[in-house]
C-alpha cells in the first residue's frame, strides 16, 4: 500500500530551475487546462482562477527584469560620478600645490591621507572624501578662489541625487522580487489544487496527469560526458 501521507505533500516546493523555466512550466499547465476544457473537461473554474494568478506572477517577473536593468543603469551612473570625483581631485592638487607645498598643514587639510587615498573612493567612503575636500576648499577660498569649492559642491549634489535614485530603484527591485515570491506561492498552491482535482477526475489513470503537467520543463538537465573513442591497438 502506498504511503497515504504522501498525497498531502506539496509537490512544487523543490523546483530547482530558474524563473523562466518555472513560469514556462505553469504557463504550459494553464494552456493544457484550457485545451482540456475545450475538449469537455470540467476544470473551467480552476483554469480561470489559475490564469489570474499566473498573470500576476508573469507581471512580477517582468517588473523585476525591468527594475534590474534600470538599477544597473543607475549603478553605472553612480560609478561614473565617483570616477569624475577622482578626476577632479587630480585636477585640484596642482592648484593646491601652487599655494600650499606638500608637508604643510594646509596641504594636509586637503589630503590628510595623501592624494592616492582618493583613488580608493567608493560608495562607502566618498561622502567623507567630499566633506574633506569641500571643507578645505571653502576654508582657503581666499587663496584658491571660489571655483574649486563650487565645482566639488556641484559634483557632490550630482552624486547624492544619483545615489538616491539608485537606492530607490534597488528598493523597487527588492519589492518586485518579493512580489514574485508571493505570487509564486499562490500559483503553486492553485496548481496543487488543480492536480488533486485532476487526479480525482481520472482515478486509477495516472497516465492522464501528463496531459496537464510537463515535468520535463522543470527537470534539470543531466550533463553526460561525451564518449571518448578508445584508441585502437597498434
Amino acid at each position: 500500500m502506498k504511503n497515504l501521507e504522501s498525497y498531502a505533500e506539496l509537490p512544487y516546493e523543490n523546483i530547482r530551475v530558474g524563473r523562466d523555466k518555472t513560469l514556462e512550466f505553469f504557463v504550459d499547465h494553464d494552456n493544457k487546462l484550457k485545451q482540456a476544457n475545450a475538449n469537455g473537461a470540467p476544470f473551467s473554474k480552476e483554469e480561470a482562477e489559475f490564469a489570474l494568478a499566473l498573470d500576476l506572477l508573469s507581471r512580477s517577473k517582468t517588473d523585476t527584469s525591468v527594475n534590474l536593468a534600470q538599477q544597473s543603469s543607475e549603478t553605472m551612473n553612480v560609478d561614473f560620478i565617483i570616477q569624475e570625483f577622482k578626476d577632479k581631485v587630480t585636477w585640484l592638487e596642482p592648484k593646491v600645490l601652487v599655494v600650499f607645498p606638500k608637508n604643510t598643514v594646509e596641504y594636509n587639510e586637503f589630503f590628510p591621507n595623501g592624494k592616492t587615498a582618493y583613488s580608493q573612493s567608493t560608495k562607502g567612503n566618498i561622502d567623507n572624501h567630499f566633506a574633506t575636500i569641500i571643507a578645505a576648499c571653502s576654508r582657503h577660498s581666499d587663496k584658491l578662489g571660489t571655483e574649486p569649492a563650487e565645482v566639488i559642491k556641484a559634483l557632490q549634489a550630482k552624486y547624492k541625487a544619483a545615489r538616491d535614485t539608485q537606492l530607490q530603484k534597488k528598493g523597487s527591485t527588492e519589492g518586485t522580487r518579493s512580489a514574485w515570491d508571493d505570487n509564486l506561492d499562490i500559483v503553486k498552491d492553485l496548481a496543487f489544487h488543480n492536480l488533486l482535482m485532476i487526479a480525482d477526475a481520472y482515478r486509477g489513470q495516472p497516465d492522464k496527469i501528463s496531459m496537464f503537467f510537463d515535468q520535463s520543463i522543470v527537470t534539470p538537465r543531466k550533463h553526460t560526458k561525451e564518449d571518448v573513442p578508445t584508441p585502437e591497438p597498434v
